[in-house]
């Protein structure tokens, strides 16, 4: 886990139900003491963040799977907060068998 590494960790999500519950998991796993900020915002729009302001961008589930048409704006986004020296990007990401076909439209 990051939090027993050292790092300071700052979570961000578009939705603020996943935040409270980042929030919870923080406090009953032990880790809150780690994150230096719960951020409600955009991956498109990281301008509250100075360029190369990370070490390393962390992007978990399927996140770009929700700004496929901006994915370029997205990337661009995430390469300008991290530092030069240490360009340390991760995306990670599932996937799934669609229940029904219906919902993809396909």
């Amino acid at each position: 886990m990051l939090a027993r590494l050292g790092v300071r960790i700052v979570v961000a999500d578009l939705s603020q139900v996943q935040l409270e519950m980042n929030l919870q998991h923080a406090n009953q796993y032990d880790f809150a003491s780690a994150i230096e900020a719960w951020v409600q915002m955009h991956i498109c729009d990281m301008a509250r963040f100075a360029p190369e302001s990370f070490d390393c961008v962390v992007a978990y589930g399927s996140l770009l799977g929700y700004v496929l048409d901006q994915r370029d704006k997205a990337l661009a986004e995430c390469l300008c907060v991290l530092k030069r020296e240490r360009n340390g990007m991760s995306f990670c990401a599932w996937k799934w068998k669609p229940a029904r076909k219906e919902n993809h439209g396909t």
